[in-house]
């Protein structure tokens, strides 16, 4: 529970991330929320890493968050859960090659393509549903590189977090969401 300043009123935690004011007030806490979904995202893909940034890219356009702090946050997550998946996938490593059958064909032709085209693979994966959790366990249970795999995951990481924050900028400022940014709508078309 947190004391409103001046007003004698207590808010909960919940009721404060229910609006959307509530959420850019708690600062700080917005930017580590963002990194940390950006980074569980990679290993649970069910969660919204990009609807939040999508979100606190709103905010920053609104001018309640900073968009370049946003920016990093959401990079830095990004990241973050890409090495994580990555090393996840080196974990759960055993002698692939060995394995035959339909999976041993289609981990041999994953290995392939990794080899080839690792880099554009993996910052590809970043944006297609499912694919960067499947890309980053992959090369790291195929044995990618880690060098060339954080380099490109670093890279993809970047052009996510700038996608996402740079997607919701034009539509924050458009006249037509202008009572958006009045907390009680008062000034509705």
């Amino acid at each position: 529970m947190t004391p409103i300043p001046g007003s004698g009123t207590v808010r909960t935690v919940g009721g404060m991330v229910a609006d959307l004011s509530g959420l850019a007030a708690l600062a700080t806490w917005a930017y580590l929320v963002v990194g940390a979904l950006a980074a569980i995202d990679a290993v649970v893909p069910v969660v919204p890493s990009e609807s939040v940034v999508v979100v606190g890219a709103s905010l920053a356009a609104r001018g309640d968050m900073d968009p370049l702090a946003l920016l990093t946050a959401a990079a830095i997550g990004a990241l973050a859960g890409d090495l994580t998946s990555f090393a996840l996938g080196r974990l759960a490593r055993r002698r692939w090659r060995e394995i035959s059958g339909r999976a041993g064909r289609a981990l041999h032709w994953a290995s392939d393509r990794l080899e080839a085209d690792g880099e554009r693979v993996i910052v590809t994966a970043r944006f297609v549903l499912g694919g960067r959790t499947a890309a980053t366990f992959a090369a790291g249970y195929l044995g990618h590189p880690t060098p060339r795999f954080a380099r490109a995951a670093a890279l993809g990481a970047v052009l996510w977090a700038v996608t996402g924050v740079a997607s919701a900028t034009p539509a924050a400022r458009s006249p037509t969401t202008r009572w958006c940014r009045s907390p009680l709508a008062s000034d509705w078309p």
